[in-house]
């Protein structure tokens, strides 16, 4: 793939937008005005939760780091579990074998979207760097 299709691909996008809306419909299940802002490398950063499953895991690490709430933050990233929400993923739309290092997932980076999955810990993280929306 050269790389001004790679730039005009909207696969990854197209897949971003159906994570992110799939998140926003957890939101109808389950308590999503648990906010967390934390001041990171220079950059303020919101953590919106689906639920309280995912705090005690992820938020430790950054309580040294916590700060006000901000009404503009660097990045705002929206984090869910299908276990303790009951909502489950959009089955990811790539084959098994298109991993590259670290996660990468073939033809869902772009300049503008980033996709990563840890198939150890299931987990998918997604950046739309254009929008400052991350979702875990």
């Amino acid at each position: 793939m050269n790389e001004e299709t790679k730039i005009h691909n909207s696969k990854p996008k197209d897949f971003f937008y159906a994570v992110y809306e799939r998140f926003l419909n957890t939101c109808d299940s389950v308590d999503c005005n648990v906010d967390k802002y934390y001041r990171i490398g220079g950059y303020n950063i919101k953590m919106q939760f689906a639920g309280r499953a995912l705090i005690l895991y992820i938020t430790p690490a950054f309580e040294h780091l916590r700060t006000e709430p901000t009404e503009n933050p660097s990045l705002t990233i929206f984090l869910w579990d299908s276990e303790s929400t009951g909502v489950k993923m959009i089955a990811p739309p790539w084959e098994k074998d298109t991993f590259f290092y670290q996660g990468e997932i073939h033809e869902y980076n772009t300049e503008r979207i980033y996709t990563l999955f840890q198939p150890g810990e299931d987990t998918l993280n997604l950046l739309d760097v254009s929008a400052n929306i991350g979702i875990f």
